[in-house]
């Protein structure tokens, strides 16, 4: 499962990359981000494409945090079918880690594109109201079969999405 990952990238950049129209919060480099902490994410908004800040996990009636969602199930499960339709956002990202285990020892690997490049990852948001009325915006990374290179690591990766692939319009 992949729990954390990296976006290190000059704003300019990741706005041409990703064709954002306008940012929303103020945006920094990360090199570690991880569950329940606030993360970069792409949406359609009013018509133009955004980048803001979202947490990352939702926060679901029925227990712990989902951080990440399997493709494989996000179209049988009630809970995402309305996000698949109309709450789709894409995670900007340039590496992610697994962990490595050899003998007793585990470390982090960092997974990176051959070119060391930003791509995106298809992920789910849900903006909702907490007791105080006040929003709450969280999202998920969305998951499918690792391929082989992760494999050694793990059966599941983040759904990589294909270069001008625009699955928030």
């Amino acid at each position: 499962m992949c729990q954390r990952f990296s976006m290190a990238a000059e704003l300019p950049e990741v706005q041409e990359h990703f064709h954002i129209e306008r940012v929303m919060y103020y945006y920094r480099n990360r090199y570690n981000i991880s569950p329940t902490q606030n993360m970069p994410v792409v949406l359609q908004q009013n018509g133009e494409r955004i980048l803001d800040e979202f947490r990352w996990g939702f926060i679901p009636y029925w227990g712990k945090d989902a951080i990440n969602a399997d493709l494989r199930n996000v179209h049988r499960n009630p809970t995402y079918r309305k996000m698949v339709d109309k709450q789709r956002c894409i995670i900007p990202c340039n590496g992610f880690y697994y962990w490595k285990t050899v003998g007793k020892r585990s470390y982090p690997v960092r997974v990176v594109l051959k070119n060391r490049g930003m791509f995106g990852v298809a992920g789910l948001y849900e903006i909702w109201r907490d007791a105080h009325g006040e929003p709450l915006r969280t999202c998920s990374l969305v998951m499918t079969e690792a391929n082989p290179l992760i494999e050694e690591f793990d059966s599941r990766m983040p759904a990589i999405l294909a270069r001008g692939h625009n699955p928030v319009a």
